[in-house]
């Protein structure tokens, strides 16, 4: 799989476990395994580069400086996940290689929250 697929599926995957967050609690299975797909997408790229970033920029979204290309078959999963970090005024994330599985968990739960701005 090439890095720009991978990159889409990244965002898919944090999109799709916070879909999941907001309708589960956190110990159900749904959640676990979106957790795990989600981090074996991740892990790699933090071994490789150090860090993951996303940012948003005029309604472009780029992983680690690289624009995610919207297609038709993950328009609404990137539309949703810019809109939310567009509503909480959030330009960018940054994961570094060190962090724990049940961190990127928290930032997730917190994200999802209604009343967070």
């Amino acid at each position: 799989m090439e890095k720009r697929e991978i990159d889409e599926k990244i965002v898919i995957s944090l999109q799709a476990l916070m879909n999941n967050i907001k309708l589960y609690d956190k110990g159900h299975p749904a959640i676990q395994k979106s957790l795990s797909e989600l981090l074996g997408l991740i892990k790699p790229k933090l071994e490789e580069d150090g860090e993951l970033t996303i940012t948003l920029r005029s309604w472009y979204l780029y992983i680690n400086g690289m624009r995610i290309k919207i297609k038709t078959t993950n328009f609404l999963q990137l539309k949703n996940f810019m809109e939310l970090l567009s509503e909480k005024d959030i330009g960018g994330i940054v994961i570094n290689q060190n962090v724990k599985d049940e961190e990127v968990l928290f930032f997730l739960e917190l994200l999802t929250k209604e009343d967070l701005h």
